[in-house]
């Protein structure tokens, strides 16, 4: 294997006085082995990302159909599921087909589905989003290729709540 490049040295931290506490700074002259954060809108601008995504075009009951059904999903924590998901949809690093990709996003609203389902089902909604989740999966590893050519370490989820699959 190739050994990995190594990386640039993090500056000093700025001991600036209006650095809020607790503020966790190196000690000056001090060098990391971690990436500079991008931190400024122009640096996030000038970044130019090396690789893609290709969006799975999974079916409305995974996604979208929740979206419209759970408006609660779209204003608080839980709605990471969907904004990921739009931003990736109009995104430069979207790839259009998945032979170009190198990663693969899985557009699932797991959370908007839990929401529906305790309304619904009480407690009969862990289990049935336990089995949603399967369906999903088992449609991504069945009747799409790419998942096993890595057994799914390059598939990307989006888990928004406190609890997991």
């Amino acid at each position: 294997p190739t050994p990995l490049p190594a990386l640039s040295p993090t500056p000093p931290c700025p001991q600036a006085p209006d650095c809020p506490p607790p503020r966790e700074c190196p000690p000056a002259g001090s060098t990391t082995s971690a990436p500079v954060a991008i931190t400024t809108t122009e640096q996030l601008e000038a970044w130019e990302p090396d690789f893609k995504v290709y969006v799975y075009d999974l079916p409305a009951e995974f996604n979208s159909e929740l979206k419209a059904d759970q408006r609660r999903c779209i204003n608080d924590q839980y709605g990471t599921e969907i904004k990921i998901h739009e931003r990736l949809l109009n995104s430069p690093i979207r790839a259009k087909t998945p032979e170009e990709a190198e990663f693969f996003f899985v557009p699932l609203y797991g959370e908007c589905f839990l929401f529906r389902e305790n309304s619904v089902n009480g407690k009969q909604a862990l289990p049935n989003t336990n089995r949603w989740y399967r369906k999903a999966l088992h449609m991504i590893t069945h009747e799409m290729p790419y998942w096993n050519r890595t057994q799914g370490r390059d598939h990307i989820f989006v888990f928004a709540g406190a609890r997991g699959p």
